[in-house]
């Protein structure tokens, strides 16, 4: 019975290869086995630099560059790797078989700066599946692997190399074959690729969204009661303090009294006097007849008076304002009206029912939706986001939208939009400031990204 070789008995170049050859095929993923190709054939024979080289499917596709000895990774933006692509893609398309190669054997563009980067002397080995009709020029392309040292190849190198070569392709090759057929096609064909991610990004600008945008808003009383200056006069003082809490005939604020009673204390004195002037006038008269004549005008002049002194009295009487009913007192700092001179109907302060409360939006015109502004608005849901909390939101309908825009005191041009909270949301107190987020109609991502960009556009250039 003849003796089991061992690699102790065996040639050590023999060694060398079967020991290669079982590296090889104890590879798991493509990865490993370029790490094996190019970092190990370095104990079959020896190099400077190897270089493994992936054939795409499709020939105008050309391939890529999987491993290179001595980098843990391969980076297609560096030069070195950029030159070389080009160069291994040259060798893949142009020679079939085992081939030593150098600077002239290339294009000028690609051998002028083969010294940059190389040294003298390389060796080109395809790999290649075994052809089933024993032409080794029809075989299944897979990919090859560029070995490069200071000096030239030997013959024997060369057999050792396409010896491993064959194996290395069946190899890489049943490892590709388990990829899944998508993953095939994104390694092998870049074009692939491209029209994946067209397509990622058309379906994601064609994905319907709901439209929106996002507008300041305040909670603002709903029908609230006015309280106005009754005469001309200046402010005295105020009587309750902002959003406080008053009843049906509480006094709110006082006028200054100073004019009217000086008013009424020159009014009585001409009162007095117009009644002295009658009375004598009546005693005259019983024995003067010419002033008899004159009881009618001196009648009449007294009751005018008397009416001057009634009606300041009754201005005396109003200089205090009383609240008209239950409510919060919903004005600016008191410290701002004190001393301000007022006109008769000039809005004072309002009484809100804190039941009763909307939210005020200014939607400013560049983000106004359509939606918004047709007579359908009413449909418009709308989200206040809480300057104090905005993690929680209060729901709200659309109940109006002004026709026409004015200029908030920031100086933009805005819409005026009032909704009203749905039931069974907690009333926020007044004066609450925010974000409100409108809800349009579902439009595409792509009207909703670029809407204002292409108005914009359009009113550039007209379109």
């Amino acid at each position: 019975m003849p003796a089991q070789a061992t690699p102790e008995t065996l040639h050590p170049t023999v060694a060398a290869l079967l020991n290669l050859q079982q590296r090889v095929h104890a590879a798991t993923t493509p990865a490993a086995l370029g790490y094996v190709a190019v970092n190990e054939t370095l104990f079959l024979v020896p190099y400077r630099q190897a270089a493994l080289w992936q054939t795409h499917a499709s020939a105008a596709s050309g391939g890529r560059i999987v491993a290179v000895s001595g980098l843990p990774v391969v980076d297609p933006d560096a030069p070195y790797i950029q030159w070389l692509t080009a160069v291994l893609h040259h060798l893949d398309t142009r020679q079939p078989a085992v081939a030593m190669v150098d600077a002239a054997g290339l294009p000028d563009h690609l051998g002028r700066h083969w010294r940059e980067w190389l040294p003298s002397h390389a060796l080109w080995l395809p790999l290649r599946l075994p052809a089933l009709d024993g032409e080794g020029e029809n075989s299944q392309r897979v990919g090859g692997l560029l070995l490069v040292r200071e000096h030239s190849w030997s013959e024997g190198e060369q057999h050792l190399l396409v010896h491993l070569g064959q194996g290395m392709a069946q190899v890489w090759w049943g490892l590709l074959a388990r990829r899944p057929w998508w993953r095939r096609l994104w390694v092998q064909r870049p074009a692939t690729r491209t029209l994946f991610w067209l397509s990622v990004v058309g379906g994601l600008l064609a994905w319907p969204v709901q439209q929106s945008v996002l507008a300041p808003a305040e909670v603002v009383a709903w029908q609230p009661a006015v309280v106005r200056a009754p005469l001309d006069g200046v402010v005295d003082a105020f009587l309750v303090t902002p959003n406080q809490s008053v009843q049906t005939g509480q006094p709110l604020l006082k006028l200054d009294t100073t004019r009217l009673r000086n008013r009424l204390e020159v009014t009585g004195k001409e009162w007095e006097v117009a009644q002295a002037e009658y009375r004598q006038a009546v005693q005259s008269a019983l024995q003067d007849s010419r002033s008899k004549a004159k009881l009618a005008l001196l009648l009449g002049r007294m009751q005018q008076k008397e009416a001057d002194l009634a009606y300041v009295r009754s201005q005396l009487e109003r200089v205090t304002l009383l609240a008209p009913r239950d409510g919060v007192a919903v004005f600016s700092d008191e410290n701002d009206w004190v001393g301000r001179p007022v006109s008769v109907g000039e809005r004072l302060l309002m009484l809100a029912d804190p039941r009763q409360v909307e939210l005020e939006i200014r939607l400013p015109v560049a983000d106004a939706l359509p939606a918004v502004m047709q007579d359908s608005g009413a449909a418009v849901r709308v989200e206040l986001f809480p300057a104090t909390d905005a993690s929680h939101s209060l729901s709200a309908r659309l109940r109006h939208a002004s026709y026409r825009a004015d200029l908030t005191p920031e100086g933009v041009l805005a819409y005026t939009l009032r909704a009203r909270f749905d039931e069974g949301e907690p009333l926020p107190r007044l004066g609450l400031r925010g974000t409100a987020k409108l809800y349009g109609e579902p439009v595409r991502l792509f009207h909703y990204l670029f809407r204002r960009p292409l108005a914009a556009a359009r009113q550039v250039l007209g379109w």
